[in-house]
Parts: structure tokens; C-alpha cells; sequence
């Protein structure tokens, strides 16, 4: 699963694909939990940093808009944080909750706290709660 992974996460930040088993027949999603684990962990270490890119491969292969960072926040919260626009705007569009409570504390307030607008917008866009 470890291999698995390291080749998911190279996949996912250079921009490389899974060879088709053949042309007609590309390769499915994988559907093992510990695939599935290891899409999530790195769509998590892929919004950590803030990649874009990276973000937006994991969730189309499969991996969840929904999951936490390993210090138990919802993603959109450490986006919410870290300021990335286009993390957020991928796991918006892949089905995470706009009004995830953590703390105490919605993607919008913790985005608008820090000052990250560029956040705050795409939130406002998929109907994050003003209240």
C-alpha cells in the first residue's frame, strides 16, 4: 500500500497518468480501502500545501472533498487557513461541506479571520452560511 501511494502522490503532483490496460479498457479507480486511504492521505498533504493541481487529480480519481487533515480538521478548513483558492474551489466542486464545523469555527469565518478573500469567495459561491 505504501508503494501505492508514493506512486499516487507522484501521479498527482507531476501530472502523470495510469497507463491504460489497453486503449479500450482504461484503468478503473482503485477500489481497495487501502487505496482509497492512500488517495486521501495524499489529497490531504496536496491541500496542505496548497496544490492545486494535485488536488484536483486525487478528487477525480477518487479521492474524498470530504476528509480530514491528520490533525482531525476538515480539509476545507486547513484551506481556509492556508489561503488557497484553488484547493478550495476543487473540493467545493468535489462535494465538501461549505459549512464543516471545527472548533467551533466554518471554512468562511476561519478564511475571513485570516484574511484569505480569495477563500472566501468561492465559499460565498457554494452557500456557506453568512450566519
Amino acid at each position: 500500500a505504501a508503494a501505492a501511494g508514493a506512486w499516487l502522490w507522484r501521479a498527482a503532483t507531476t501530472n502523470v497518468e495510469a497507463p491504460p490496460t489497453s486503449a479500450a479498457d482504461p484503468a478503473p479507480p482503485p477500489t481497495s480501502a487501502a487505496a482509497a486511504a492512500d488517495l486521501d492521505a495524499n489529497l490531504a498533504r496536496a491541500v496542505s500545501q496548497g496544490d492545486a493541481g494535485a488536488a484536483r487529480r486525487l478528487l477525480a480519481a477518487g479521492a474524498s472533498a470530504s476528509g480530514s487533515a491528520p490533525n482531525g480538521w476538515p480539509l476545507l478548513a486547513v484551506v481556509a487557513q492556508k489561503g488557497s483558492a484553488g484547493v478550495a474551489a476543487a473540493l467545493l466542486e468535489h462535494g465538501a461541506d461549505a459549512d464543516a464545523v471545527y472548533s467551533g469555527f466554518t471554512p468562511l469565518l476561519l478564511s475571513a479571520a485570516a484574511g484569505h478573500l480569495q477563500v472566501v469567495r468561492p465559499l460565498l459561491a457554494h452557500a456557506a452560511s453568512t450566519s
